[in-house]
């Protein structure tokens, strides 16, 4: 770039944070007027999310898996490079789910087997990939694929009670070979 924006480091030194007091807060003072109020807490408190071991442990029992969905590959900007040829070379391009080679070897699967994932919602069918770069107990869904909308087997209405933002990393699912 001919002239690059200069970016200032450690500006909290002079301004301040972008927070009510300009300091750093581990209470937020902008919660604090909603404490006592059902899923509004100043601090950080832990909840589980609503479709989890924790929560649901006999719906957990039917569907053992934490569905992880909602992640972008970085040489994809959305769906809008998805399908040109370079950037599928990078990697197939046919709905697949992650999965831990420990867990595939329990439900007896093999690279690229056909899987059903389940939840209580809905179904869609996908290739398996199996890979350590996921979790046992996680199965991990990429974004994109209309033909296995990961989507459609969340609640709409599973949402996070504070920000609204969809709950993508946070639900259960059972995996099947197909």
């Amino acid at each position: 770039m001919p002239s690059p924006m200069k970016l200032r480091e450690k500006k909290y030194l002079n301004g301040g944070f972008k927070t009510p007091s300009g300091k750093m807060e581990f209470m937020s003072k902008v919660l604090e007027k909603y404490v006592g109020k059902p899923g509004f807490e100043a601090l950080p408190v832990y909840a589980p999310p609503k479709y989890s071991r924790e929560s649901t442990p006999v719906l957990a029992q039917e569907y053992p898996f934490i569905l992880n969905t909602g992640s972008r590959l970085p040489m994809f900007i959305h769906t809008r490079t998805f399908r040109l040829t370079w950037t599928m070379s990078l990697r197939p391009n046919h709905p697949a789910a992650d999965i831990s080679p420990v867990d595939a070897a329990r439900l007896g699967l093999k690279q690229d087997d056909l899987i059903r994932i389940s939840s209580p919602k809905d179904a869609i069918v996908v290739k398996a990939n199996l890979t350590q770069m996921v979790q046992q107990g996680v199965i991990h869904m990429y974004h994109g694929h209309p033909e296995a909308d990961v989507n459609s087997i969340l609640e709409g209405d599973y949402l996070d009670p504070l920000s609204g933002f969809p709950g993508f990393k946070s639900t259960l699912c059972k995996v099947e070979k197909v």
